[in-house]
């Protein structure tokens, strides 16, 4: 039988074109995508903090001063869709850091805009504290119990949208071992705890 050499050209060529489109795929569109940077209205609110802020934590005689290092939320920036070491999406954050506590949030978006992973992460000193979301009564945890209060009295003090979060870690040898965080919308940390003497430190 009579090979068609030219056929069996033409098909191999047909077939690594077929190959090379599927292969490509979007690495052939390279293009520039406009991302939003930072935005999360519920966070500011949960924590309002301003960069070199000095905040002051007293219990009795006692005072411990936070200076708020940074506060960097992430501006708007172009991503690289589609190309070899492109973005794999759009991504914002914002992270406040002291010398008491620091606080990071993080989302990541498709293409399209909807968001597909997002974060928040607590530290106040040895206490960490992961959630995924953040809504009218704080950070929604899983790791560790928590309750809010519409009212609740410290010190002879009353607060109002007081979130509490116990660790029940406790266990931890740390030289400050922290028991509960009191989160406060429009103010940020509020109080904590320490154990074993459960030595309320509340902000002036």
């Amino acid at each position: 039988m009579k090979i068609n050499y030219r056929f069996l050209i033409f098909y191999k060529l047909i077939f690594l074109s077929v190959i090379f489109f599927q292969s490509c795929n979007d690495v052939c569109s390279c293009k520039k995508v406009s991302c939003p940077g930072y935005s999360n209205p519920d966070f500011d609110k949960w924590f309002p903090y301003d960069s070199a802020e000095k905040i002051i934590f007293t219990s009795g005689n006692a005072n411990d001063t936070a200076f708020i290092n940074y506060v960097s939320p992430r501006q708007p920036y172009e991503a690289n869709k589609g190309c070899y070491h492109s973005d794999m999406s759009c991504t914002a954050d914002k992270s406040i850091s002291s010398k008491i506590f620091n606080v990071y949030y993080h989302i990541n978006k498709d293409w399209g805009g909807t968001a597909v992973d997002s974060g928040y992460t607590l530290n106040v000193y040895n206490f960490s504290i992961l959630a995924k979301k953040l809504d009218d009564e704080g950070l929604q945890i899983i790791s560790f119990p928590s309750k809010f209060y519409t009212n609740i009295q410290l010190n002879d003090n009353d607060y109002k949208n007081v979130q509490v979060i116990y660790n029940s870690d406790t266990l931890n040898e740390a030289p400050l071992n922290i028991f509960a965080i009191y989160l406060q919308k429009n103010t940020g940390v509020l109080a904590y705890q320490t154990y074993p003497a459960k030595t309320l430190f509340v902000k002036k």
